[in-house]
Formats: C-alpha cells, sequence, structure tokens
C-alpha cells in the first residue's frame, strides 16, 4: 500500500515526474530542430528567389511567402519539441511505475520473509514446550519412584 501511495505522490509531483525524465531531451531534439530550421530557410530562400524571378522581390507577395515558409518551419518545430518531450514524458511515467513496482515486489518479500520468522518462532516455541513437558514428566516420575 504504501509503495501504490509513493507512485500516486509521484505521479502528480511534476518535479519528481520530471527527476524520471531523460535529461538530454533538449540535446536529442537539437539537430532535428537544426534540420528543420535549414529546410525553412531554404523554402524562404526558394520564396525569395520565386519573387526576384518574376520581378516582384521586396513585393508583399515575397514577404508573405517567406513569412509562410518560416511559419511553417516554427510549427514543425514545436510539433518536434513536443512530441519529444511527450515521449520522455511517458518514458518517466514507465520508470516510476517500474519503480513503484519494485518497492512492491521488496514489500512483499517483506512481509513473506516476516511471515517466515514468525513460523520458524512458532516452531521453535513449540520444540521449548515439548522439551519443557518432557523435563516435567521426568521430574514427577523420578520423584514418584524416590517416595
Amino acid at each position: 500500500a504504501r509503495a501504490g501511495q509513493q507512485y500516486n505522490q509521484m505521479a502528480t509531483n511534476p518535479y519528481a515526474t520530471q527527476a524520471f525524465m531523460n535529461p538530454y531531451v533538449q540535446a536529442s531534439l537539437q539537430p532535428q530542430l537544426n534540420a528543420i530550421a535549414q529546410q525553412g530557410n531554404i523554402a524562404a530562400q526558394q520564396a525569395a528567389s520565386g519573387a526576384t524571378g518574376q520581378g516582384a522581390f521586396g513585393g508583399t507577395r515575397s514577404a508573405l511567402a517567406q513569412n509562410l515558409a518560416q511559419q511553417n518551419a516554427l510549427m514543425a518545430q514545436q510539433q518536434a519539441i513536443g512530441q519529444g518531450y511527450n515521449q520522455a514524458y511517458n518514458q518517466a511515467q514507465q520508470a516510476m511505475q517500474y519503480g513503484a513496482g519494485l518497492g512492491l515486489q521488496g514489500a512483499q518479500a517483506g512481509i513473506a520473509g516476516a511471515g517466515q520468522l514468525a513460523n520458524i518462532g512458532g516452531q521453535q516455541l513449540g520444540s521449548q514446550q515439548s522439551i519443557a513437558n518432557l523435563q516435567m514428566f521426568q521430574t514427577v516420575q523420578q520423584n514418584y519412584l524416590v517416595s
């Protein structure tokens, strides 16, 4: 029960969840974010080239096309970040569940061990009572024979 309570407290505490998250999420996302930014820059340059080829460089259409390319790149970056952190969060949840499961298994093993010790203690008490009864019987028998 205690392991379950600890898991519940950890699962609802954002700091505990973050402690189980991969600390290198940002570093692992950075190459993907760089590639998306590069693709966005290429798309913006292509929009500017297309506008220049049509003699519209510096116009509203050119600016809109470049802004749209940048917006698409930013949206792709945000999506990659969201997916990366979502995956890290899910893995942290699994790690916490695994840790709670280990705690529960440890508690169950402790309870089983305590039960075994109780059985051994009961057996020892029974043996001592048998010995005491046997000694008392021998004493009574000796007293009867002497008298």
